[in-house]
């Protein structure tokens, strides 16, 4: 239960954070409404806890309560309660990703997995992936000089952006990066997200689904399509999405 006989939710992107920056009256506002016991604030958004703290600062503490990962994560007080997609369900949209060659993360809440993306009519498994992948990962530099790296790469047509979409995540300490499907864990998976800026909107969800149900593509048949009909339902999302 609130601590007040106020509750407050509100969004965070489109509503008071703009373009990945916060209002300026949102950060003082939390502070204020922290300082009295009839108001409490809860935040509800699709950003994992990480993604929340990043527009928010240090007042994130000011928060009585969240609403993370589009519902999958809830957390009032000190506790958390977690809404995990069925390992199966994740197992199936990472699988067709992969096939299509867009890269993709898992968010387990505190932690996430990103996996590459490679040119789908290429061979995934090529050494310039694997180099590809150590470099963006590993290497010393800054992230000006990385995004200008992998934009040198995206332009070639040997040696595609294999993080193409996800450089933002890159800054954040608790991901693990694989090019390797079968490294993406499959339990307690509160949210997948499919980066694509080929296939946006409609699109990347028709082509990931095609993936999953076409027998050629190495389906494993009708369950798993059930099943991602259903990933909505799990608590997870499956979102293809264009950055």
């Amino acid at each position: 239960m609130l601590s007040s006989p106020v509750g407050v939710v509100t969004d965070l992107d489109g509503t008071v954070v703009f373009g990945g920056v916060a209002d300026p009256r949102l950060v003082p506002f939390l502070r204020r409404a922290a300082g009295r016991e009839d108001i409490s604030v809860i935040v509800a958004t699709s950003r994992a806890p990480r993604g929340m703290a990043e527009v928010l600062g240090d007042a994130v503490t000011c928060l009585e309560g969240s609403v993370c990962l589009n519902g999958a994560l809830l957390r009032l007080g000190n506790k958390e309660r977690h809404y995990p997609m069925r390992a199966e369900h994740v197992r199936a949209v990472v699988d067709a990703a992969f096939r299509a060659g867009m890269p993709l993360y898992v968010d387990q809440g505190h932690s996430f997995t990103a996996l590459a993306g490679h040119d789908p009519v290429a061979e995934p498994w090529s050494g310039e992936v694997s180099a590809a992948v150590s470099d963006f990962v590993a290497s010393p530099g800054t992230a000006a000089g990385k995004e200008s790296r992998r934009r040198s790469s995206q332009d070639s047509e040997t040696a595609p952006g294999f993080w193409d979409g996800l450089e933002h995540m890159r800054d954040y300490p608790d991901g693990k990066w694989y090019t390797d499907p079968a490294r993406v864990p499959t339990e307690d998976v509160l949210k997948v997200t499919v980066v694509s800026r080929k296939y946006q909107g409609r699109a990347g969800q028709d082509i990931i689904r095609q993936r999953i149900a076409d027998p050629l593509q190495g389906a494993a048949g009708p369950a798993t399509r059930a099943g991602v009909r259903g990933v909505s339902r799990t608590g997870g999302v499956f979102l293809p999405v264009s950055r």
